[in-house]
């Protein structure tokens, strides 16, 4: 290989590395964004699941409350029967 050769095949390298290097840092570019926008759906995601669930606890502790009423009724009504007051 001359010396003339040498330099020539140096700068063919570096501008390719040059070329992989900007279409790496492209890619990357697109992952982050894509990346971004998954994380926010997700967060999304996340706060209708934290409502549905609230939505559950208060269904739940509704019918807790119902259903501690109607036992409170049924045994009243059961002992005040017993003590023949009704």
């Amino acid at each position: 290989m001359t010396d003339s050769e040498q330099p020539h095949s140096v700068t063919d390298r570096i501008t390719a590395l040059e070329v992989s290097l900007a279409h790496m840092r492209e890619r990357i570019g697109e992952l982050v964004a894509h990346n971004r926008v998954q994380d926010m759906e997700a967060e999304k995601q996340s706060d209708r699941t934290a409502k549905e669930i609230e939505k559950l606890r208060e269904t739940a502790w509704s019918f807790i409350k119902w259903l501690g009423g109607t036992l409170f009724a049924v045994l009243s009504s059961v002992i005040l029967k017993t003590l023949g007051l009704v």
